[in-house]
């Protein structure tokens, strides 16, 4: 007898309380449920529960078989589901939870491009810098810069920025060059809070305190702040680059702190076929972008 179906029947009964509930919840009679836990008992060889004429009460063994069963029957579920939606193509919604400035200055090409090779897909980026609850707020994934806290999500490494400390040529012309930690620590600085440095900076190894005199939540306003010589800012390379370019800002010379991208995303999630080949497109699409070779999970 197909064991998946005994399984089943067995998970119900512990789930219901009785054989009558069980029966009632699977659409078939109490003689079956119970023959059917019986078999189960027999091929296992082990006495899943004690029976009365009131009451069962389930044993050791049937608590533990109930959990490991009711984790495989979960996962069976979950990876037919995952093929219907890999077989359906990437059609659908995708709710997506990005950073403000790096989703707008770096991941909005890439969701074109989404757009455009997955017409069927419609994506529903929410660009945001605080942490969000994905689950509970309902996003299927979600994009983070930096380091990641303990969680019981899954992420998966797509790439990588790199944080510089640069200043505008005005500043450089006013305060002289900026070639030590104790010199850099006296200047004004622009402190972004989305970084979570509270404050200090950590460069060659050394963790020191800034003369934060400009604070703010965007690496976008900081690299503006500092391109318009109001102090010295240490921000992602991403937001730098335009600003460099021009030569309104230039780096300073400290060593650059490479931070990792992930996508973040539930260990059951009903998009994970969208969710997979999201990742594996961001990965491809941000190494093209970089001079640093594919990064691995």
């Amino acid at each position: 007898m197909d064991k998946l179906n005994l399984m089943s029947c067995f998970i119900a009964l512990v789930e219901e309380g009785s054989f009558t509930k069980a029966a009632s919840r699977l659409g078939r009679s109490k003689a079956l449920v119970s023959t059917h836990v019986k078999t189960l008992e027999e091929q296992l060889q082990v006495r899943l529960l004690n029976r009365s004429t009131r009451h069962i009460r389930f044993t050791e063994d049937g608590r533990v078989y109930y959990e490991e069963a009711k984790r495989l029957l979960e996962g069976i579920i979950q990876l037919e589901h995952n093929l219907l939606v890999d077989s359906k193509g990437m059609a659908g919604r995708l709710r997506i939870s990005v950073p403000t400035t790096y989703g707008e200055q770096c991941l909005v090409p890439f969701l074109s491009q989404m757009k455009i090779t997955y017409p069927q897909l419609h994506i529903d980026c929410v660009f945001q810098d605080r942490v969000v609850d994905l689950v509970l707020e309902g996003f299927d994934l979600c994009v983070r810069v930096g380091r990641l806290s303990d969680s019981t999500l899954i992420a998966k490494h797509v790439g990588e920025i790199k944080l510089q400390v640069s200043a505008s040529p005005a500043f450089l012309e006013q305060y002289g060059p900026i070639h030590s930690i104790d010199v850099l620590s006296q200047l004004p600085c622009i402190g972004d809070s989305n970084g979570k440095l509270d404050g200090k900076w950590q460069l060659n190894g050394v963790k020191f305190n800034i003369n934060e005199t400009l604070r703010v939540n965007s690496a976008s306003a900081a690299t503006q702040f500092a391109a318009l010589g109001l102090g010295v800012c240490f921000c992602p390379d991403f937001a730098l680059r335009p600003y460099i370019e021009n030569g309104q800002l230039v780096t300073l010379p400290f060593e650059e702190i490479h931070m990792p991208v992930h996508v973040v995303y539930p260990h059951r999630s009903h998009s994970h076929g969208k969710i997979t080949t999201f990742t594996a497109d961001l990965k491809r699409y941000l190494s093209e972008k970089s001079n640093v070779s594919p990064c691995s999970d």
